[in-house]
């Protein structure tokens, strides 16, 4: 796990050298100040092999 600064607060991540994608929590993503989010039409698939709703 690693501390980042992002807009100021410091959130921890859990380094993935294998991913692609990095997701944060609602908790963080307000934490951060909400900064504007943009749509998307990515399917994000789990280790599991089961895709993100």
């Amino acid at each position: 796990m690693l501390g980042l600064d992002v807009n100021g607060s410091i959130i921890t991540f859990e380094i993935d050298t294998g991913s692609s994608h990095t997701l944060i929590s609602k908790s963080d993503w307000l934490r951060i100040h909400s900064p504007v989010l943009s749509p998307s039409t990515l399917r994000l698939k789990c280790y599991s092999d089961t895709y993100l709703p």
